[in-house]
Parts: structure tokens; C-alpha cells; sequence
């Protein structure tokens, strides 16, 4: 049984000492011992977290000719996770992972993060601990230092990180400048984490072996940092970001922010036999399930169509990530969907919403 494991299953089996019955100083000794002394103390930093009610950084750890990137996301309780169905860890993961994405989408490389964390009475010091460490997991993988942040008593279990970056100068990628006949396309497979989060809300056991590869989409997502880096130094990228709410919703605010149509083409977006089996089976239209899909943290970006091909190959040959080329920008204003029959469905309204009233799918 690996360490990962067995601590999440003692956050989940063995209540032990009571976040009622610590304090503030006894939490952020946990974080010390959790976290490798270079993302406290690393270089750059003059005084090292933890120590003073704020870090001081270099300008150096910037760099003369980079811009600083800063984005900042929260995982609330009962709105973005739910701990029937996702792990501590499993939270504290997720919490970096879909800001380092923001990162990503920007072509930026990450320095630091400030972490605030809520947590109520009913949570043990066993999840606190397996939150750090799924924390801890993604900052060694990318760098990313721990500048400070806060605790919070809360009635609900709530994680938000802002997370610095950095970007050569002028080179930083937007959503803005798509062009007339630019092609639109996407890294990876979008729309195989909601297969996942629809997986995990009917159920939290007996989950098949292709199940729980959707699943781990999910709960486990992986940014593109080092395909966002690849895109930026091509340069001629424009209308770049991340999918979070899904390929309709982040498709159409490109739309909007540019003054363009946007074409999908059903028969083109990637898929796995495996995905295209689990709508069908679930009489679900694949393609619509796909396009709606969010938090894949997937980058869309758009680029001229010469130069296509050439974009395509240096991005998958950097990681071995595919690129797939799903539509095109024209004269007009919306999203739809070209139909193998010719027709078009508009679908600007599709996608996720924090504050839209909840529908079902296909509504």
C-alpha cells in the first residue's frame, strides 16, 4: 500500500485529534513539516514563510524581462466538490492544478502561490494532513513556492489559492486578436471529465477500470503547462485559454471578446472509442456530452491556418500531447455546430455556469 494511500484512508477512517481541538500554530507546524524546505526557503525569497505575517521575494525571481501572472481559484464545499465523493487530497490537488491551468493557457511558468484555507470543527488534522500533501504533490512537480496565506474557521470545507507566474515580456497568450478564418483547436480530450463527475455522482464504488480513468480526469486533472510554454514561443497563437466550463462556454466568450463566428465540427473532435461507448450506453448524444463537458483543463487556442500543421507538430512532439483542429472562425457572431446534414445549432448557451440556475443536460 503506498504512503498516499494509507494517509487517505486514515484522514477518512481515523478521526484522531479535531481541528476544534488545535490551533492555528499547531496547522501551520503540519504545513512545515510537510513541505520541503525549498518551497519555503528558496532561493529568492528573503524572508521564508512562515516566519513572518508576509514574505518578501526578489524581483530577481521575476526577472528583468518577465511579466508577473497572477490568477487566483476556489473549491467551495457542496458547490465545486463533495466529501462522499472526493478525498482530501484529492482537494488539495485540484485546488493548484486548475490555477496552474490558468498559468498554462497564458503560457506562463509558475513561481509562487498563497494558500486560504477553511475548515470547521468536524474536520480532523488527518484530512488537513492529506489535503497538504495533495497540495504539496503538484507545487514539487512545477516549482511552485509557498508565499503564505491564512486559516479560516468556516461552517463548510473551502480551498482558494492565488498563484504568481511569470512571462517574458509581451509574450503572454490571450484571448483576444482571432482572426477571420483562424482554425480553432484543442489540446488532449475534452469532455472526459464530465464522463467522470457524472461516474462519480451516481457512485463511489464498483467503478470499472475505463471508469476510473474518467474519474481521474476529474478529480485528478492535469495542466498543460508545457504545452502552454510551446504555443507561446511559436508566437502567432491568439484567443488562448483553458476549458474549464466546457468547449461551448469558453468557445463562445472567445466569440464574443473577438467579434467572430465560431464553427464546431461535430466529426471532429477527439474522442476514445471508450468515451464514444459510455454516452452511447448512456443514450447520450457523444458529440453534445463532449462539446458540453467542462473541467478538462484542456487548452483551446486559435492560429492562422498555414501555419496549423506546423503548430500541431511542435506541440505534440514537445510532450506527446495531441492536437485537434475542431473548427474555424468566420464573419458573424455566435457558436454553433455544423451538422453532418449541413444545419447549424447554436450553442452559446451551453456550458457551465457558477451562477446560472442549474439545468439538466440536453435542456
Amino acid at each position: 500500500m503506498s504512503s498516499v494511500l494509507r494517509k487517505y484512508l486514515k484522514a477518512l477512517t481515523v478521526p484522531g485529534k479535531m481541528v476544534a481541538d488545535s490551533s492555528e500554530d499547531e496547522i501551520l507546524s503540519l504545513a512545515r513539516r510537510i513541505f520541503p524546505k525549498e518551497m519555503v526557503e528558496g532561493t529568492g525569497i528573503t524572508v521564508p514563510t512562515f516566519v513572518d505575517d508576509c514574505s518578501v521575494i526578489k524581483l530577481e525571481l521575476i526577472g528583468d524581462n518577465s511579466e508577473l501572472v497572477i490568477t487566483a481559484d476556489v473549491l467551495v464545499e457542496n458547490e465545486d466538490f463533495q466529501l462522499e465523493w472526493m478525498s482530501p487530497y484529492e482537494i488539495g490537488y485540484k485546488s493548484l492544478m486548475v490555477n496552474l491551468s490558468d498559468l498554462a493557457a497564458m503560457g506562463a511558468e509558475a513561481v509562487g502561490m498563497v494558500v486560504i484555507l477553511g475548515l470547521p470543527d468536524r474536520v480532523s488534522m488527518s484530512f488537513v494532513e492529506s489535503y497538504l500533501e495533495g497540495l504539496k504533490e503538484p507545487a514539487l512537480r512545477h516549482k511552485v513556492m509557498i508565499l503564505g496565506g491564512d486559516l479560516s474557521a468556516s461552517e463548510i470545507i473551502f480551498s482558494s489559492i492565488t498563484l504568481f507566474g511569470k512571462v517574458p515580456e509581451g509574450m503572454a497568450l490571450r484571448r483576444d486578436g482571432v482572426k477571420e478564418g483562424d482554425v480553432i483547436a484543442v489540446t488532449g480530450n475534452p469532455g472526459e471529465a464530465l464522463a467522470g463527475f457524472e461516474i462519480i455522482s451516481r457512485k463511489n464504488h464498483n467503478v470499472t477500470r475505463a471508469e476510473r480513468f474518467f474519474t481521474e480526469r476529474f478529480l485528478r486533472p492535469q495542466a498543460r503547462l508545457e504545452e502552454g510554454i510551446v504555443l507561446r514561443n511559436i508566437g502567432g497563437i491568439r484567443g488562448c485559454m483553458d476549458i474549464s466550463d466546457g468547449i461551448a462556454r469558453d468557445v463562445s466568450r472567445i466569440a464574443k471578446l473577438n467579434g467572430l463566428k465560431a464553427i464546431i465540427h461535430g466529426e471532429l473532435l477527439p474522442a476514445s472509442d471508450v468515451l464514444l461507448d459510455y454516452w452511447k450506453k448512456q443514450n447520450r448524444d457523444p458529440i453534445e456530452m463532449i462539446i458540453r463537458g467542462g473541467e478538462d483543463f484542456e487548452l483551446l487556442f486559435s492560429c492562422d491556418e498555414v501555419r496549423f500543421e506546423t503548430v500541431k507538430d511542435l506541440v505534440e512532439s514537445s510532450n506527446g500531447i495531441k492536437v485537434t483542429r475542431i473548427g474555424e472562425w468566420v464573419e458573424g457572431t455566435g457558436t454553433f455546430v455544423a451538422k453532418l446534414d449541413g444545419s447549424m445549432l447554436d450553442i452559446s448557451h451551453w456550458g457551465f455556469d457558477h451562477f446560472e440556475k442549474k439545468q439538466e443536460v440536453g435542456k
